[in-house]
Protein backbone atom coordinates (compact mmCIF):
# COMPACT_ATOMS: atom_id res chain seq x y z
CA UNK A 1 0.00 0.00 0.00
CA UNK A 2 1.53 3.32 -0.84
CA UNK A 3 2.50 5.98 1.28
CA UNK A 4 0.72 9.58 0.86
CA UNK A 5 3.08 11.17 3.49
CA UNK A 6 6.28 10.76 1.58
CA UNK A 7 6.91 6.83 4.45
CA UNK A 8 7.78 3.61 2.93
CA UNK A 9 4.96 1.56 1.31
CA UNK A 10 2.78 -0.42 4.00
CA UNK A 11 3.82 -4.67 2.72
CA UNK A 12 1.09 -6.82 3.43
CA UNK A 13 3.84 -10.06 2.70
CA UNK A 14 3.10 -11.46 5.84
CA UNK A 15 -0.17 -14.10 5.17
CA UNK A 16 0.68 -16.78 3.41
CA UNK A 17 2.81 -19.40 2.72
CA UNK A 18 6.36 -19.96 1.89
CA UNK A 19 8.91 -22.88 1.43
CA UNK A 20 8.97 -23.15 5.34
CA UNK A 21 5.31 -22.20 6.93
CA UNK A 22 2.06 -23.15 4.94
CA UNK A 23 1.09 -20.02 6.48
CA UNK A 24 3.58 -17.43 7.67
CA UNK A 25 1.52 -15.66 10.84
CA UNK A 26 0.17 -19.12 11.95
CA UNK A 27 3.16 -20.69 12.59
CA UNK A 28 1.86 -23.81 10.52
CA UNK A 29 4.90 -25.25 9.21
CA UNK A 30 5.33 -27.99 6.35
CA UNK A 31 6.57 -31.60 7.33
CA UNK A 32 8.97 -30.94 4.05
CA UNK A 33 10.40 -27.97 3.13
CA UNK A 34 9.40 -26.76 -0.09
CA UNK A 35 5.81 -27.85 0.86
CA UNK A 36 4.45 -31.41 1.31
CA UNK A 37 2.51 -33.04 -1.60
CA UNK A 38 0.39 -36.31 -2.65
CA UNK A 39 1.42 -36.96 -6.33
CA UNK A 40 -0.45 -38.63 -9.22
CA UNK A 41 -0.39 -41.79 -7.69
CA UNK A 42 -1.41 -40.49 -3.95
CA UNK A 43 1.58 -41.21 -2.64
CA UNK A 44 2.87 -38.57 -0.54
CA UNK A 45 6.51 -37.04 -1.96
CA UNK A 46 6.27 -38.91 -4.75
CA UNK A 47 7.69 -38.47 -8.35
CA UNK A 48 4.27 -38.70 -10.59
CA UNK A 49 2.60 -35.14 -11.44
CA UNK A 50 -1.06 -34.96 -11.80
CA UNK A 51 -0.61 -33.06 -14.95
CA UNK A 52 2.38 -31.82 -17.06
CA UNK A 53 2.66 -28.35 -18.93
CA UNK A 54 5.02 -28.17 -22.08
CA UNK A 55 5.93 -24.32 -21.21
CA UNK A 56 8.01 -24.23 -25.12
CA UNK A 57 5.43 -22.30 -26.99
CA UNK A 58 6.91 -19.24 -27.07
CA UNK A 59 10.50 -18.28 -26.09
CA UNK A 60 12.37 -14.90 -24.71
CA UNK A 61 12.16 -12.47 -21.40
CA UNK A 62 9.25 -10.79 -22.45
CA UNK A 63 7.10 -13.42 -24.31
CA UNK A 64 3.89 -13.86 -23.26
CA UNK A 65 1.49 -17.08 -23.81
CA UNK A 66 -1.26 -18.44 -22.11
CA UNK A 67 -1.78 -21.99 -21.65
CA UNK A 68 -5.12 -23.41 -21.49
CA UNK A 69 -6.76 -26.60 -21.39
CA UNK A 70 -4.59 -28.00 -18.91
CA UNK A 71 -6.82 -31.29 -17.58
CA UNK A 72 -6.74 -31.64 -13.80
CA UNK A 73 -10.00 -33.48 -14.02
CA UNK A 74 -9.12 -36.23 -11.87
CA UNK A 75 -7.24 -34.00 -9.59
CA UNK A 76 -9.94 -31.54 -8.89
CA UNK A 77 -12.36 -34.75 -8.53
CA UNK A 78 -9.92 -35.75 -5.25
CA UNK A 79 -10.28 -32.50 -3.93
CA UNK A 80 -14.33 -32.23 -4.13
CA UNK A 81 -14.74 -35.94 -3.55
CA UNK A 82 -12.41 -35.85 -0.34
CA UNK A 83 -13.05 -32.56 0.71
CA UNK A 84 -9.13 -31.08 -0.07
CA UNK A 85 -8.06 -27.89 -0.40
CA UNK A 86 -7.93 -26.72 -3.70
CA UNK A 87 -4.21 -26.09 -3.23
CA UNK A 88 -1.45 -27.02 -5.77
CA UNK A 89 2.45 -27.08 -6.02
CA UNK A 90 3.20 -25.86 -9.51
CA UNK A 91 6.71 -26.57 -10.15
CA UNK A 92 9.68 -27.04 -13.40
CA UNK A 93 9.82 -30.63 -13.88
CA UNK A 94 13.04 -32.64 -13.25
CA UNK A 95 15.46 -31.60 -16.61
CA UNK A 96 13.78 -28.49 -17.27
CA UNK A 97 16.66 -25.80 -17.26
CA UNK A 98 14.91 -22.36 -17.77
CA UNK A 99 12.73 -21.17 -15.30
CA UNK A 100 9.38 -19.76 -15.69
CA UNK A 101 7.24 -16.60 -13.95
CA UNK A 102 3.71 -17.00 -14.05
CA UNK A 103 1.18 -14.48 -13.76
CA UNK A 104 -0.94 -13.96 -10.32
CA UNK A 105 -3.50 -11.96 -9.44
CA UNK A 106 -1.40 -8.77 -8.82
CA UNK A 107 0.44 -9.13 -11.92
CA UNK A 108 -0.05 -5.52 -14.25
CA UNK A 109 -0.52 -5.77 -17.60
CA UNK A 110 -3.91 -7.37 -17.55
CA UNK A 111 -2.86 -10.68 -17.47
CA UNK A 112 -5.22 -13.11 -15.73
CA UNK A 113 -4.13 -15.07 -12.91
CA UNK A 114 -4.61 -18.68 -12.79
CA UNK A 115 -8.25 -20.21 -13.03
CA UNK A 116 -9.63 -23.12 -13.14
CA UNK A 117 -12.74 -23.99 -15.74
CA UNK A 118 -15.25 -26.70 -14.00
CA UNK A 119 -18.23 -28.75 -15.74
CA UNK A 120 -19.94 -30.02 -13.13
CA UNK A 121 -22.12 -33.50 -13.15
CA UNK A 122 -25.13 -32.12 -13.85
CA UNK A 123 -24.18 -30.45 -17.14
CA UNK A 124 -23.60 -26.50 -14.87
CA UNK A 125 -20.32 -24.15 -15.55
CA UNK A 126 -18.14 -22.60 -13.58
CA UNK A 127 -14.85 -20.38 -12.89
CA UNK A 128 -13.49 -21.36 -9.76
CA UNK A 129 -11.14 -18.25 -8.47
CA UNK A 130 -7.34 -17.91 -7.67
CA UNK A 131 -7.39 -16.95 -4.13
CA UNK A 132 -3.41 -16.90 -3.82
CA UNK A 133 -0.37 -17.45 -5.31
CA UNK A 134 2.79 -17.68 -3.46
CA UNK A 135 6.40 -18.42 -4.40
CA UNK A 136 8.12 -21.47 -2.74
CA UNK A 137 10.55 -19.03 -1.43
CA UNK A 138 14.23 -20.77 -1.15
CA UNK A 139 14.40 -19.28 2.93
CA UNK A 140 12.28 -19.05 5.78
CA UNK A 141 11.43 -15.38 4.72
CA UNK A 142 8.29 -13.35 4.69
CA UNK A 143 5.92 -15.01 1.78
CA UNK A 144 6.41 -13.74 -1.51
CA UNK A 145 3.03 -12.92 -3.26
CA UNK A 146 2.86 -10.00 -5.18
CA UNK A 147 5.21 -9.39 -8.79
CA UNK A 148 8.94 -9.90 -8.00
CA UNK A 149 10.50 -9.58 -11.61
CA UNK A 150 10.33 -6.30 -14.00
CA UNK A 151 7.01 -6.84 -16.11
CA UNK A 152 5.53 -9.10 -13.44
CA UNK A 153 5.77 -12.31 -12.72
CA UNK A 154 6.49 -15.21 -9.90
CA UNK A 155 9.05 -17.62 -10.43
CA UNK A 156 8.43 -21.27 -9.94
CA UNK A 157 8.15 -23.17 -8.09
CA UNK A 158 4.90 -21.64 -6.65
CA UNK A 159 1.50 -22.46 -4.68
CA UNK A 160 -1.67 -21.77 -5.57
CA UNK A 161 -5.03 -22.39 -4.03
CA UNK A 162 -8.71 -22.06 -5.96
CA UNK A 163 -12.57 -22.09 -4.86
CA UNK A 164 -13.05 -25.56 -4.03
CA UNK A 165 -15.62 -27.02 -6.02
CA UNK A 166 -19.15 -26.84 -4.95
CA UNK A 167 -20.68 -30.21 -7.08
CA UNK A 168 -19.37 -33.31 -8.28
CA UNK A 169 -16.75 -32.39 -11.39
CA UNK A 170 -17.22 -33.83 -14.95
CA UNK A 171 -14.36 -32.21 -16.36
CA UNK A 172 -11.88 -29.81 -14.97
CA UNK A 173 -9.04 -27.60 -16.74
CA UNK A 174 -6.63 -25.34 -15.31
CA UNK A 175 -5.31 -21.85 -16.94
CA UNK A 176 -2.56 -19.99 -16.48
CA UNK A 177 -0.23 -17.22 -17.91
CA UNK A 178 3.36 -17.68 -18.24
CA UNK A 179 4.77 -13.84 -18.40
CA UNK A 180 8.85 -14.91 -19.20
CA UNK A 181 9.56 -17.45 -20.81
CA UNK A 182 13.52 -17.00 -20.83
CA UNK A 183 15.46 -16.39 -23.82
CA UNK A 184 17.37 -20.01 -24.61
CA UNK A 185 15.93 -22.95 -26.05
CA UNK A 186 16.03 -25.42 -22.66
CA UNK A 187 13.71 -27.51 -21.76
CA UNK A 188 10.42 -25.89 -20.15
CA UNK A 189 7.51 -28.30 -18.70
CA UNK A 190 5.89 -27.35 -15.41
CA UNK A 191 4.06 -30.27 -13.18
CA UNK A 192 1.58 -29.97 -11.48
CA UNK A 193 1.02 -31.91 -7.40
CA UNK A 194 -1.84 -31.89 -5.09
CA UNK A 195 -0.40 -30.09 -1.47
CA UNK A 196 -1.44 -31.83 0.99
CA UNK A 197 -0.42 -29.94 4.57
CA UNK A 198 -0.04 -31.43 7.69
CA UNK A 199 -3.32 -31.01 9.80
CA UNK A 200 -3.89 -31.38 13.35
CA UNK A 201 -4.97 -34.84 14.43
CA UNK A 202 -4.92 -34.10 18.20
CA UNK A 203 -8.69 -36.16 19.69
CA UNK A 204 -10.77 -33.80 21.93
CA UNK A 205 -9.64 -34.09 25.33
CA UNK A 206 -10.99 -32.89 28.91
CA UNK A 207 -13.14 -35.00 28.25
CA UNK A 208 -13.11 -36.35 31.85
CA UNK A 209 -12.01 -32.66 33.91
CA UNK A 210 -13.82 -30.84 35.67
CA UNK A 211 -16.93 -29.53 33.51
CA UNK A 212 -17.88 -33.16 33.01
CA UNK A 213 -18.98 -33.79 36.28
CA UNK A 214 -20.34 -30.20 36.86
CA UNK A 215 -24.05 -29.33 35.74
CA UNK A 216 -25.15 -27.84 32.73
CA UNK A 217 -24.03 -24.59 31.35
CA UNK A 218 -21.30 -25.19 34.41
CA UNK A 219 -23.86 -25.62 37.28
CA UNK A 220 -22.43 -26.05 40.37
CA UNK A 221 -18.83 -25.90 39.38
CA UNK A 222 -17.61 -23.26 41.77
CA UNK A 223 -18.18 -26.20 44.75
CA UNK A 224 -16.11 -28.66 43.10
CA UNK A 225 -12.55 -29.28 44.90
CA UNK A 226 -10.19 -28.07 42.01
CA UNK A 227 -12.01 -25.00 40.96
CA UNK A 228 -10.66 -21.69 41.99
CA UNK A 229 -13.55 -19.32 40.70
CA UNK A 230 -16.09 -19.10 37.41
CA UNK A 231 -18.22 -16.89 36.06
CA UNK A 232 -21.45 -18.10 35.05
CA UNK A 233 -23.61 -15.80 32.47
CA UNK A 234 -26.79 -17.21 32.66
CA UNK A 235 -29.87 -15.18 31.54
CA UNK A 236 -30.96 -13.43 34.63
CA UNK A 237 -27.81 -12.19 36.36
CA UNK A 238 -26.33 -8.74 35.98
CA UNK A 239 -23.28 -7.56 35.27
CA UNK A 240 -22.47 -5.97 39.14
CA UNK A 241 -22.32 -10.06 39.65
CA UNK A 242 -19.23 -10.37 37.93
CA UNK A 243 -17.82 -6.96 37.70
CA UNK A 244 -16.69 -4.62 40.78
CA UNK A 245 -18.49 -1.47 40.93
CA UNK A 246 -16.06 0.29 42.62
CA UNK A 247 -12.75 1.53 40.88
CA UNK A 248 -8.85 0.49 41.93
CA UNK A 249 -5.55 1.02 41.04
CA UNK A 250 -4.44 -2.34 41.06
CA UNK A 251 -0.77 -1.11 39.75
CA UNK A 252 0.04 0.33 42.98
CA UNK A 253 0.72 -1.40 46.38
CA UNK A 254 -1.22 0.96 48.49
CA UNK A 255 -4.40 -0.75 47.43
CA UNK A 256 -3.68 -4.33 48.55
CA UNK A 257 -3.79 -5.78 52.16
CA UNK A 258 -0.25 -4.48 54.07
CA UNK A 259 -0.27 -7.83 55.78
CA UNK A 260 0.43 -9.58 52.14
CA UNK A 261 3.39 -7.26 51.02
CA UNK A 262 4.81 -7.56 54.56
CA UNK A 263 4.07 -3.58 55.59
CA UNK A 264 1.49 -3.13 57.78
CA UNK A 265 -1.19 -5.15 59.85
CA UNK A 266 -4.17 -7.34 57.61
CA UNK A 267 -6.59 -5.20 56.28
CA UNK A 268 -9.78 -7.04 54.54
CA UNK A 269 -11.30 -4.50 52.42
CA UNK A 270 -8.04 -4.03 50.19
CA UNK A 271 -6.91 -6.35 47.17
CA UNK A 272 -7.30 -8.98 46.80
CA UNK A 273 -10.02 -9.71 49.72
CA UNK A 274 -12.15 -7.41 48.68
CA UNK A 275 -14.81 -8.45 45.15
CA UNK A 276 -12.77 -11.30 45.60
CA UNK A 277 -13.89 -13.17 42.14
CA UNK A 278 -15.20 -10.39 40.27
CA UNK A 279 -13.23 -8.14 37.22
CA UNK A 280 -11.20 -5.51 39.03
CA UNK A 281 -11.63 -2.23 36.99
CA UNK A 282 -8.71 0.07 37.02
CA UNK A 283 -9.19 4.10 38.12
CA UNK A 284 -10.38 6.00 35.32
CA UNK A 285 -10.97 2.90 33.27
CA UNK A 286 -13.15 3.65 30.32
CA UNK A 287 -13.95 -0.38 28.95
CA UNK A 288 -16.87 -0.34 27.09
CA UNK A 289 -18.53 -3.56 28.83
CA UNK A 290 -22.12 -5.24 28.85
CA UNK A 291 -23.84 -8.28 30.26
CA UNK A 292 -25.89 -9.60 27.18
CA UNK A 293 -28.70 -12.19 27.18
CA UNK A 294 -28.73 -15.16 25.16
CA UNK A 295 -31.96 -13.16 23.72
CA UNK A 296 -28.89 -10.71 22.08
CA UNK A 297 -28.75 -10.62 18.36
CA UNK A 298 -26.46 -7.60 17.45
CA UNK A 299 -22.70 -8.01 15.96
CA UNK A 300 -23.94 -11.02 14.81
CA UNK A 301 -24.45 -12.87 18.40
CA UNK A 302 -25.90 -15.96 18.41
CA UNK A 303 -25.65 -17.63 21.94
CA UNK A 304 -23.19 -20.40 22.77
CA UNK A 305 -26.30 -22.38 24.23
CA UNK A 306 -29.91 -21.71 25.01
CA UNK A 307 -30.01 -19.32 28.59
CA UNK A 308 -26.82 -18.24 28.01
CA UNK A 309 -25.65 -15.14 27.79
CA UNK A 310 -21.84 -13.33 27.83
CA UNK A 311 -20.03 -10.49 28.05
CA UNK A 312 -19.93 -7.95 25.77
CA UNK A 313 -16.10 -5.89 25.60
CA UNK A 314 -15.96 -3.35 22.57
CA UNK A 315 -13.11 -1.73 20.82
CA UNK A 316 -14.18 1.65 19.17
CA UNK A 317 -12.97 3.44 16.23
CA UNK A 318 -11.25 6.42 17.48
CA UNK A 319 -11.83 8.17 14.03
CA UNK A 320 -7.64 8.19 13.46
CA UNK A 321 -7.29 10.04 9.87
CA UNK A 322 -4.62 10.00 7.65
CA UNK A 323 -1.67 12.16 8.96
CA UNK A 324 -2.91 12.64 12.64
CA UNK A 325 -0.36 12.84 15.11
CA UNK A 326 -0.74 9.44 16.96
CA UNK A 327 1.50 9.59 20.66
CA UNK A 328 -0.55 8.02 22.81
CA UNK A 329 -0.40 4.11 23.62
CA UNK A 330 -2.97 2.12 21.66
CA UNK A 331 -6.60 1.22 22.36
CA UNK A 332 -7.60 -0.55 25.64
CA UNK A 333 -10.62 -2.17 25.26
CA UNK A 334 -10.30 -4.46 28.38
CA UNK A 335 -8.04 -4.25 31.09
CA UNK A 336 -9.50 -5.92 34.14
CA UNK A 337 -8.38 -8.48 36.33
CA UNK A 338 -9.60 -11.01 38.58
CA UNK A 339 -7.61 -11.22 41.71
CA UNK A 340 -6.37 -15.10 43.33
CA UNK A 341 -7.66 -16.24 46.77
CA UNK A 342 -5.01 -14.70 48.95
CA UNK A 343 -3.75 -18.03 49.89
CA UNK A 344 -3.09 -18.79 46.00
CA UNK A 345 -1.59 -14.61 45.51
CA UNK A 346 1.87 -15.15 44.56
CA UNK A 347 2.15 -18.63 45.57
CA UNK A 348 0.42 -20.61 43.12
CA UNK A 349 2.60 -22.19 40.17
CA UNK A 350 0.12 -23.95 37.89
CA UNK A 351 -3.69 -23.07 36.44
CA UNK A 352 -5.86 -23.70 33.95
CA UNK A 353 -7.61 -21.21 32.15
CA UNK A 354 -10.95 -21.85 30.04
CA UNK A 355 -13.32 -19.21 28.12
CA UNK A 356 -15.22 -19.23 24.95
CA UNK A 357 -14.79 -16.44 23.03
CA UNK A 358 -16.46 -15.07 19.92
CA UNK A 359 -15.80 -12.21 17.82
CA UNK A 360 -18.57 -10.25 16.64
CA UNK A 361 -19.68 -9.48 13.14
CA UNK A 362 -19.21 -8.12 10.14
CA UNK A 363 -15.55 -7.83 10.87
CA UNK A 364 -14.18 -7.10 7.91
CA UNK A 365 -11.38 -4.63 8.54
CA UNK A 366 -10.21 -3.67 5.27
CA UNK A 367 -6.78 -2.10 3.65
CA UNK A 368 -8.20 1.69 4.61
CA UNK A 369 -8.81 0.89 7.69
CA UNK A 370 -4.75 0.59 8.36
CA UNK A 371 -4.45 4.39 8.71
CA UNK A 372 -1.00 6.12 7.41
CA UNK A 373 -0.23 8.63 10.41
CA UNK A 374 2.39 10.18 12.04
CA UNK A 375 4.51 9.98 15.48
CA UNK A 376 6.58 12.92 16.25
CA UNK A 377 6.28 14.17 12.58
CA UNK A 378 7.52 11.13 10.89
CA UNK A 379 5.27 8.82 8.37
CA UNK A 380 4.19 5.43 10.70
CA UNK A 381 1.34 3.09 9.45
CA UNK A 382 -1.23 2.31 12.55
CA UNK A 383 -0.78 -1.04 13.57
CA UNK A 384 -4.38 -4.20 12.91
CA UNK A 385 -2.47 -5.88 15.90
CA UNK A 386 -2.35 -6.17 19.60
CA UNK A 387 -3.08 -8.29 22.96
CA UNK A 388 -6.16 -10.33 24.24
CA UNK A 389 -7.26 -13.37 26.57
CA UNK A 390 -7.71 -13.46 29.70
CA UNK A 391 -4.53 -14.97 31.11
CA UNK A 392 -2.69 -16.15 34.15
CA UNK A 393 -0.10 -12.88 35.06
CA UNK A 394 1.81 -11.30 38.02
CA UNK A 395 2.07 -8.44 35.99
CA UNK A 396 4.29 -5.27 38.43
CA UNK A 397 5.68 -1.80 37.89
CA UNK A 398 8.82 -3.36 37.31
CA UNK A 399 8.16 -6.26 34.91
CA UNK A 400 5.79 -8.24 33.38
CA UNK A 401 4.98 -6.34 29.82
CA UNK A 402 6.45 -4.62 26.62
CA UNK A 403 9.72 -6.26 26.86
CA UNK A 404 10.02 -6.60 30.80
CA UNK A 405 8.81 -9.95 31.27
CA UNK A 406 10.92 -12.75 33.54
CA UNK A 407 13.73 -13.27 36.09
CA UNK A 408 12.84 -11.68 39.78
CA UNK A 409 10.91 -8.68 37.96
CA UNK A 410 7.66 -10.38 36.96
CA UNK A 411 5.56 -11.32 34.32
CA UNK A 412 2.81 -11.89 32.20
CA UNK A 413 1.62 -14.36 29.50
CA UNK A 414 -1.34 -12.52 27.21
CA UNK A 415 -2.39 -13.68 24.27
CA UNK A 416 -1.71 -11.72 20.29
CA UNK A 417 -4.06 -10.68 17.76
CA UNK A 418 -3.55 -9.62 14.14
CA UNK A 419 -6.15 -8.64 11.72
CA UNK A 420 -5.39 -10.37 8.07
CA UNK A 421 -7.02 -7.25 6.02
CA UNK A 422 -5.19 -7.62 2.69
CA UNK A 423 -8.59 -8.18 1.08
CA UNK A 424 -6.96 -9.85 -1.60
CA UNK A 425 -8.93 -13.03 -1.43
CA UNK A 426 -6.58 -14.56 0.40
CA UNK A 427 -7.21 -17.82 2.44
CA UNK A 428 -6.95 -16.19 5.99
CA UNK A 429 -8.30 -13.17 4.33
CA UNK A 430 -10.43 -11.50 7.29
CA UNK A 431 -8.89 -13.99 10.06
CA UNK A 432 -7.39 -12.63 13.17
CA UNK A 433 -4.34 -14.30 13.80
CA UNK A 434 -3.81 -16.09 17.66
CA UNK A 435 -1.10 -17.05 19.67
CA UNK A 436 1.19 -16.26 23.03
CA UNK A 437 2.55 -12.57 23.15
CA UNK A 438 5.89 -13.98 24.65
CA UNK A 439 8.51 -11.40 23.06
CA UNK A 440 7.27 -9.77 26.73
CA UNK A 441 10.44 -12.04 27.99
CA UNK A 442 13.52 -10.08 26.80
CA UNK A 443 16.91 -9.00 28.34
CA UNK A 444 15.32 -9.44 32.21
CA UNK A 445 15.24 -13.34 31.94
CA UNK A 446 17.81 -15.47 31.87
CA UNK A 447 20.56 -15.84 28.50
CA UNK A 448 18.74 -18.60 26.16
CA UNK A 449 15.40 -18.29 27.33
CA UNK A 450 14.55 -14.66 25.51
CA UNK A 451 11.58 -15.90 23.83
CA UNK A 452 11.07 -12.06 21.75
CA UNK A 453 14.77 -12.59 20.64
CA UNK A 454 14.11 -15.97 19.22
CA UNK A 455 14.50 -16.61 15.72
CA UNK A 456 11.58 -17.53 14.48
CA UNK A 457 9.05 -16.02 17.15
CA UNK A 458 6.57 -15.02 15.43
CA UNK A 459 6.08 -18.93 14.81
CA UNK A 460 6.83 -19.75 18.01
CA UNK A 461 4.41 -18.03 19.64
CA UNK A 462 2.04 -18.77 16.99
CA UNK A 463 -1.19 -21.37 18.42
CA UNK A 464 -1.27 -22.89 14.05
CA UNK A 465 2.00 -24.12 14.81
CA UNK A 466 0.48 -27.68 15.44
CA UNK A 467 -0.85 -28.56 12.30
CA UNK A 468 -2.64 -24.75 12.02
CA UNK A 469 -5.47 -25.33 14.51
CA UNK A 470 -5.98 -22.00 16.22
CA UNK A 471 -3.56 -20.50 14.25
CA UNK A 472 -6.32 -18.11 12.34
CA UNK A 473 -9.53 -17.53 14.19
CA UNK A 474 -12.68 -16.03 12.67
CA UNK A 475 -15.83 -13.84 13.95
CA UNK A 476 -19.19 -15.12 13.95
CA UNK A 477 -18.42 -18.57 15.74
CA UNK A 478 -17.52 -19.24 18.97
CA UNK A 479 -14.40 -21.13 20.51
CA UNK A 480 -13.54 -22.68 22.92
CA UNK A 481 -10.18 -21.86 24.60
CA UNK A 482 -8.43 -23.35 27.68
CA UNK A 483 -4.63 -22.90 28.45
CA UNK A 484 -2.60 -24.19 30.96
CA UNK A 485 0.09 -22.61 32.62
CA UNK A 486 2.82 -24.19 34.74
CA UNK A 487 5.46 -21.96 35.97
CA UNK A 488 8.79 -23.13 36.05
CA UNK A 489 10.53 -24.08 39.85
CA UNK A 490 12.18 -21.75 41.86
CA UNK A 491 13.86 -24.07 44.03
CA UNK A 492 17.04 -25.01 42.89
CA UNK A 493 20.56 -22.82 41.71
CA UNK A 494 19.98 -22.16 38.41
CA UNK A 495 21.99 -23.46 35.90
CA UNK A 496 24.35 -20.53 35.17
CA UNK A 497 25.71 -20.80 38.40
CA UNK A 498 24.95 -16.86 39.04
CA UNK A 499 23.25 -16.75 42.64
CA UNK A 500 19.62 -17.47 41.33
CA UNK A 501 16.94 -20.09 41.64
CA UNK A 502 15.29 -21.28 38.50
CA UNK A 503 15.08 -24.37 36.84
CA UNK A 504 14.09 -24.19 33.06
CA UNK A 505 11.16 -26.71 33.06
CA UNK A 506 7.77 -24.25 32.72
CA UNK A 507 5.16 -26.14 30.36
CA UNK A 508 2.56 -23.98 28.11
CA UNK A 509 -0.23 -25.32 26.51
CA UNK A 510 -3.63 -24.14 24.51
CA UNK A 511 -6.31 -26.52 23.71
CA UNK A 512 -8.50 -24.86 21.08
CA UNK A 513 -12.37 -26.79 20.78
CA UNK A 514 -10.58 -29.38 23.14
CA UNK A 515 -7.52 -30.08 20.53
CA UNK A 516 -4.05 -29.58 21.99
CA UNK A 517 -3.41 -26.53 19.26
CA UNK A 518 0.20 -25.65 21.32
CA UNK A 519 2.42 -26.99 23.82
CA UNK A 520 5.99 -25.70 25.01
CA UNK A 521 8.06 -27.65 27.55
CA UNK A 522 11.21 -26.44 29.17
CA UNK A 523 10.75 -22.97 29.58
CA UNK A 524 11.88 -20.27 32.33
CA UNK A 525 9.34 -17.42 33.16
CA UNK A 526 10.36 -16.69 36.76
CA UNK A 527 13.68 -16.44 39.12
CA UNK A 528 14.35 -16.02 43.10
CA UNK A 529 15.50 -13.70 44.56
CA UNK A 530 12.41 -11.46 43.96
CA UNK A 531 13.98 -7.96 42.48
CA UNK A 532 13.72 -5.52 45.86
CA UNK A 533 12.94 -1.82 45.19
CA UNK A 534 12.21 0.12 47.78
CA UNK A 535 8.56 0.10 48.91
CA UNK A 536 6.78 3.13 46.93
CA UNK A 537 2.79 2.61 47.69
CA UNK A 538 2.31 4.00 44.26
CA UNK A 539 4.40 1.31 42.78
CA UNK A 540 3.57 -2.74 42.59
CA UNK A 541 6.61 -4.95 43.87
CA UNK A 542 6.91 -8.36 43.17
CA UNK A 543 6.19 -10.42 45.67
CA UNK A 544 6.13 -14.19 47.80
CA UNK A 545 7.13 -16.96 44.73
CA UNK A 546 6.19 -14.94 41.60
CA UNK A 547 3.55 -17.65 41.73
CA UNK A 548 0.21 -16.53 39.77
CA UNK A 549 -1.39 -13.40 41.21
CA UNK A 550 -4.00 -12.67 39.35
CA UNK A 551 -6.47 -13.30 35.51
CA UNK A 552 -5.91 -10.36 33.33
CA UNK A 553 -8.07 -9.69 30.74
CA UNK A 554 -6.53 -7.49 28.54
CA UNK A 555 -7.66 -6.93 25.15
CA UNK A 556 -5.88 -3.73 23.69
CA UNK A 557 -4.87 -1.80 19.85
CA UNK A 558 -1.35 -1.11 19.25
CA UNK A 559 0.70 -0.24 21.03
CA UNK A 560 1.88 3.42 19.36
CA UNK A 561 -1.51 4.56 17.53
CA UNK A 562 -4.98 4.12 18.67
CA UNK A 563 -7.56 1.84 16.85
CA UNK A 564 -9.34 2.67 13.11
CA UNK A 565 -11.73 -0.31 13.33
CA UNK A 566 -14.87 -0.68 15.67
CA UNK A 567 -14.34 -4.60 16.91
CA UNK A 568 -16.53 -6.04 19.49
CA UNK A 569 -15.56 -9.32 21.71
CA UNK A 570 -18.06 -12.30 23.35
CA UNK A 571 -16.75 -14.20 26.22
CA UNK A 572 -19.05 -16.45 28.10
CA UNK A 573 -18.18 -19.73 30.49
CA UNK A 574 -14.96 -18.62 32.26
CA UNK A 575 -13.10 -20.97 35.05
CA UNK A 576 -10.18 -20.94 36.93
CA UNK A 577 -8.74 -24.52 38.47
CA UNK A 578 -5.83 -26.14 39.46
CA UNK A 579 -6.81 -29.14 37.08
CA UNK A 580 -8.12 -29.75 33.55
CA UNK A 581 -11.52 -28.27 33.08
CA UNK A 582 -12.31 -29.15 29.92
CA UNK A 583 -15.42 -28.08 27.59
CA UNK A 584 -19.09 -27.20 28.90
CA UNK A 585 -21.85 -29.13 29.28
CA UNK A 586 -24.31 -26.97 26.92
CA UNK A 587 -27.44 -29.44 28.00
Amino acid sequence: MASTLGGSAYSYERWGPTNKWVDFQSGWAWDNVGGDYVDGNLVRQGPAPWARVNLTAVSGSTAVHEYTGIDITALLRQCQVHGRWAAFLLRMAPGSTQPRLIAGPLTPGGHAPPLIDVIYGDGTTAVLNCRIVARSTGSSSSPITTDQAAGGGLNLPLFMEFERPGKPVASASLRFTVVNHSSGSGPGTAELMLLDPPVNAEPVSGLAGLASRAGPLDAGITTMAGVIGAHRYVDGESLGTFVSSQAWNYNAESAYDPAIYGTGPQDLNKLPHVDLGKFIRANQDSDLWSLVQSDYRAEGFVPLAPGLGALRVEMPDTNVSTGDEQRNGGTTAAARKIMLPPQDYGVLDRIFVRYYVRFGGPYNPGRGDRKEVRRFGNPEWTAMAGKWGITPSHSTTYGGVSGSAGGGRGWTLRHKWADCEVQMGGPSEGGITSGWHLWDFLSNNPAGYRYGAESDAVQREAWGRGGGLGGVIYANRWYCIEQEVKLNSVSQPSPAGDGTFWTPDGELRVWVDGRLAYERNGMVFRSLPLFSPAVNAGFLRPIRELGVKDLWFNWFHGGLNNSTYKRVMFVTGLVWARERIGAMRLA
